[in-house]
């Protein structure tokens, strides 16, 4: 799989704790209790997953607190910085998404519960309601796309407590189920990924509704030809299967490539680009593979997060080559106000087709006496 000196060359490049300066990480803002960079002087990243686009943009949202607290969305585009939207008064802002249009997806929440599905036009500065969680009695709203024809999708949760992905139109706010727990055949419906080509992909538990044993069957679905195709099965659905069971949630590229981690008969979870498994857990310096969904891009590199036997956090990219570190905790980074140690990272870090990576890091001094914020990083 790996030749002999590219493995160990690749752990001696990984293995190191030693606090060295990251010069590939350029920070883009830090938001602290006072004094942040970038954005309003009392601003919070605090577990968030950024996303990054195939010009480099990033949109994600932000907590700042000014005459009030205001969640709203923070977009860094040609080099600067604008929170172009802010969320009325008692609601909050998602996670978001942003594809290569300038079309960012989200959904507001009020008391921790969904109050509705929306979109943002970043060249109109315009946005549009989807759907409204009271109107449509929805117990829930999540997992919000847009791909790059301007269609958007969501994961919704009925007043019946079943799950549903559904596509909206680009012109309007009509939508259309793609896949469904009311159809018997799904008894749990995971976390979705959606691609900027509109491929999309889901693990599902299968069995009637709320069988959610761990022993039903776990496939992947993707959409092919307009169809629903299981993809991958584990080892419940039947006994060929090279996979005891799935993480969550699996990623996909515009070409419909599907990365995944899988479990192996050995106990140990692994990185997977569709059939080819790219490093598993006890190689090179992986101790465990993090519990965070991967990226994938059209390159066929593998985002994803791990632990290392010395215990630091790692952010790492996986291809048929080997892995690459993109950033670890120790790692020292360059901030606007001295040089500063990443001491955990937060959310989910996002991979565009540029091979560049987006991640939100906690930051200290490099003494680890001072606490700097959250800083929002693009790394080369």
């Amino acid at each position: 799989m790996k030749s002999t000196f590219f493995a160990l060359m690749a752990f001696i490049q990984i293995s190191s704790f030693a606090l060295d300066l990251n010069p590939n990480l350029k920070l883009i803002a830090r938001a602290s209790d006072g004094g942040s960079y970038g954005v309003p002087d009392i601003s919070y990243f605090q577990d968030v997953s950024p996303s990054l686009n195939d010009h480099d943009e990033i949109a994600a949202r932000i907590l700042s607190v000014e005459d009030s607290v205001i969640s709203g969305i923070f977009i860094f585009s040609d080099n600067k910085i604008t929170i172009p939207y802010v969320a009325p008064s008692e609601l909050s802002v998602s996670d978001v998404h942003l594809n290569n249009k300038g079309l960012i997806s989200f959904y507001l929440l009020g008391d921790g519960f969904a109050e509705g599905l929306y979109r943002y036009q970043k060249s109109t500065s315009s946005v549009a309601k989807l759907m409204d969680a009271f109107e449509h009695k929805l117990l829930g709203i999540s997992d919000a796309y847009s791909d790059d024809e301007g269609y958007t999708y969501a994961r919704i949760l009925d007043k019946d407590n079943q799950r549903e992905l559904v596509k909206f139109s680009n012109i309007s706010n009509e939508s259309q189920p793609l896949l469904s727990e009311k159809e018997g055949v799904i008894s749990y419906l995971f976390t979705p990924i959606i691609s900027r080509s509109g491929k999309y992909v889901v693990k599902a538990r299968l069995g009637h509704t709320g069988d959610w044993a761990e022993s039903r069957p776990d496939v992947l679905f993707s959409n092919v030809n307009n169809k629903n195709i299981i993809r991958y099965y584990d080892n419940d659905y039947h006994s060929n299967a090279p996979v005891k069971g799935f993480r969550n949630s699996a990623a996909i590229n515009n070409k419909g490539d599907i990365a995944y981690v899988a479990l192996g008969f050995d106990g140990r979870y692994g990185v997977f680009f569709n059939d080819n498994e790219y490093i598993r857990e006890g190689e090179l310096d992986i101790s465990s593979i993090d519990y965070f969904a991967p990226r994938v891009n059209n390159k066929e590199e593998v985002l994803f997060r791990y632990t290392n036997h010395e215990g630091a956090k790692v952010i790492a990219i996986a291809t048929k080559m080997g892995v690459r570190v993109v950033a670890k905790t120790g790692d020292l980074v360059t901030t606007d106000v001295k040089t500063a140690q990443i001491t955990g990272f937060h959310g989910t870090p996002d991979l565009n087709n540029n091979s560049k990576v987006a991640f939100v890091a906690t930051l200290y001094d490099k003494d680890k006496n001072e606490y700097l914020g959250h800083g929002l990083f693009l790394a080369e």
